[in-house]
């Protein structure tokens, strides 16, 4: 039976990588295709006269960014898909009855489909923390758009440190450079208000305890000796060697100043985490980065529970149609979706519901449910 489990392990755990393969790529050019329709005009527009090469290299590059973004938004959905197709194409080719009569437990099979799903969520994380927070200025423009285009800004505060507004005429996210930038400075900062612009403003990210992040303002008006600065102030505002430019100390990014705050959800999970530490956006923009932490922590969780739902609904004792079987599972994981969506409405704008409450009530339902529905599994 050890050589067997071995044996078949390899064998799942092969096929679910490659339908999962499959059903992204599916999934990603049927996207494309639609969208690229879609937005055609705009994608024209972007290519101007230079020819039809021109265009199908801007729309193959551009798909080709977003398919990271794509494969985080649905490789967990996918994941579970495929876990039911697998489990699907055992019954139909009668591969479950030679194991349970060489004695392997139903639950058994649960082990390569564990590492399998181990697998999809560990590359998950890898273009989570990695690939997106790199390519996060394509996602937050326009169709056509890219990190070199000039897009609106959205205006930000920091209100803790004395700023009471953080604006600009546009934003360049690739090089991450705020143009006509405008910071209205007051109390505890500056002695009195003061309007502090420069022609370009550049964000540094932190590097240290000894560097933290801010705005670097290329020389500002008014200069730096003619600011009133606080004690508070002096420990937020310098002058770099040059002794024209301005570093102004504060917790709102670059992304922050785009898609009215949505940025987040490209961002890595420690930046994620400390923005939840040190809020300065609104209300409903905070519970949405608490909620959007949870859920990262709760992914992999989720496609656990929505494999064991699958397993004894599937490969059921009283089972006589697989259509049948898959379509209950299907409908079965459709509730737990729908709940999660429900849940993260009320813990939203709705604020009916805590962010934590939000995002860990699906999984406890979806966990009960699985704990329930175990003795219906085939043996």
């Amino acid at each position: 039976m050890h050589l067997v489990g071995k044996t078949f392990d390899r064998y799942l755990l092969h096929r679910f990588l490659v339908l999962f393969v499959g059903f992204f790529a599916a999934s990603m050019g049927l996207f494309a295709v639609i969208d690229g329709f879609t937005n055609l005009d705009e994608f024209q527009q972007k290519a101007g006269a230079d020819g039809s090469a021109a265009l199908l290299s801007f729309m193959v590059r551009n798909y080709a960014i977003h398919s990271f973004r794509v494969f985080d938004l649905i490789g967990p959905t996918l994941a579970t898909m495929t876990v039911v197709s697998v489990l699907a194409l055992m019954i139909r080719h009668g591969e479950i009855n030679p194991l349970l009569a060489a004695g392997v437990p139903t639950y058994r099979l649960s082990y390569p489909l564990l590492l399998g799903i181990g697998v999809v969520h560990g590359l998950l994380l890898i273009n989570q923390e990695l690939v997106v927070p790199r390519f996060a200025a394509h996602f937050t423009g326009r169709h056509a758009t890219d990190g070199g285009d000039a897009q609106e800004v959205i205006p930000a505060r920091d209100t803790a440190r004395g700023i009471l507004l953080i604006s600009g005429r546009e934003l360049i996210p690739s090089s991450e450079v705020l143009r006509h930038a405008e910071f209205r400075l007051d109390d505890p900062m500056v002695h009195g208000f003061v309007s502090l612009q420069a022609a370009e403003a550049q964000y540094e990210r932190s590097i240290g305890p000894g560097r933290p992040a801010g705005w670097l303002l290329k020389s500002p008006h008014p200069r730096f000796e003619d600011l009133r600065l606080t004690e508070a102030g002096r420990e937020l505002v310098f002058l770099r060697p040059n002794g024209e430019d301005v570093f102004l100390t504060t917790d709102v990014s670059f992304d922050q100043l785009l898609s009215k705050g949505a940025g987040f959800r490209y961002i890595t999970t420690p930046d994620l985490v400390a923005r939840v530490r040190r809020p300065v956006s609104g209300a409903p923009v905070r519970r949405a980065q608490v909620m959007h932490l949870h859920s990262r922590l709760t992914r992999p969780l989720l496609n656990v529970v929505g494999l064991f739902l699958a397993i004894p609904l599937i490969v059921r004792r009283e089972s006589r149609s697989l259509v049948t079987s898959v379509a209950i599972s299907m409908a079965a994981l459709a509730v737990i979706v729908a709940l999660a969506e429900g849940c993260q409405l009320l813990g939203g704008k709705a604020a009916l519901l805590s962010a934590e409450n939000a995002t860990w009530i699906p999984l406890i339902v979806g966990g009960g449910l699985c704990a329930w529905l175990s003795p219906r599994v085939q043996t």
